[in-house]
């Protein structure tokens, strides 16, 4: 094997892990202070919390039609409830989180966006 086919393996290789990760959950930082049990990941920083409301829409824009979700989550820091409202315009990222349930447990990661946050991974866990 040359070293330009190895490069290319694991090339494939990382955008195969990326993709499954993405699929799972896509990325960012965000403005949400880490939930108990929050972990780092190289994607950025995953917040874990339960889905308090998970609704999506098609909407009509000055490019065409688009969808639009928006989630809303909560958790307990410090014996203290939080909670954050947030959406989301990517549609791969929400056919592949769709549907989401009251009560689900998600880990997450956003971004501010301006006056808004965006949702910009999203992975279901087990419990």
């Amino acid at each position: 094997m040359s070293e330009r086919d190895y490069i290319i393996g694991e090339l494939e290789k990382l955008v195969a892990t990326l993709k499954q990760t993405i699929r799972a959950a896509p990325p960012a930082g965000g403005s949400v202070p880490p939930a108990a049990g929050a972990f780092s990941d190289a994607l950025g920083q995953w917040r874990k919390a339960r889905v308090t409301f998970w609704g999506v829409e098609q909407k009509e824009g000055p490019k065409g039609p688009y969808v639009r979700a928006a989630l809303y989550v909560a958790w307990t820091e410090n014996g203290e409830q939080k909670s954050e409202k947030m959406s989301s315009i990517n549609q791969r990222l929400i056919e592949s989180i769709d549907p989401l349930n009251k009560g689900d447990t998600i880990e997450y990661q956003s971004q501010s966006n301006g006056k808004y946050t965006d949702f910009t991974a999203v992975r279901k866990t087990n419990r």
